[in-house]
């Protein structure tokens, strides 16, 4: 809970995919932490679901893979944009071509993964109550990670030209 009054308290206020990630990732850590507390008996009668599975995904897909991607999402261009600066500082004039932080990782783009993952993550929860949609689950995170795939590629793909003309 906590988390959550902190990163609200930030005092960056510009939206960013990043906290929204970070703020899934909280809010699913403590909703897992209050189902664990719930006595197995009174769970067996009114969810259908079994509690350590469902604990276990909302910990592994809606917290540990928000936080990865949530940091993914920083990492991505910080690391793009620092190491062609270390490559400028031979030659300064060079710092003309490099792009800024944002044109590395469009915001856009940030923000449909992330919904992307929300909804690889309601079709995950649909899975665990009618075990026959899982063909919706796999599309979904299929879906999911070849956003992330041509995120990553497109940002691979602006560090190696601005790289060739330093």
């Amino acid at each position: 809970m906590t988390l959550l009054v902190v990163i609200n308290k930030r005092k960056r206020k510009v939206p960013d995919t990043s906290i929204r990630y970070w703020q899934l990732a909280a809010l699913s850590l403590l909703l897992t932490s209050m189902l664990y507390f719930v006595p197995n008996a009174q769970w067996d009668s009114y969810i259908a679901v079994d509690k350590s599975l469902l604990i276990g995904a909302l910990f592994i897909y809606f917290y540990l893979l928000s936080v990865i991607q949530g940091m993914l999402l920083k990492i991505l261009p910080f690391l793009s944009y620092t190491h062609l600066q270390q490559r400028c500082l031979v030659d300064f004039s060079a710092m003309q071509f490099i792009p800024h932080m944002h044109e590395f990782l469009n915001k856009k783009h940030g923000q449909w993964l992330f919904r992307l993952h929300l909804l690889s993550g309601l079709c995950l929860i649909l899975v665990l109550l009618q075990p026959a949609s899982y063909f919706v689950f796999a599309l979904a995170m299929m879906l999911e990670f070849c956003w992330l795939l041509f995120i990553m590629i497109k940002t691979m793909r602006l560090y190696s030209s601005i790289d060739k003309k330093i």
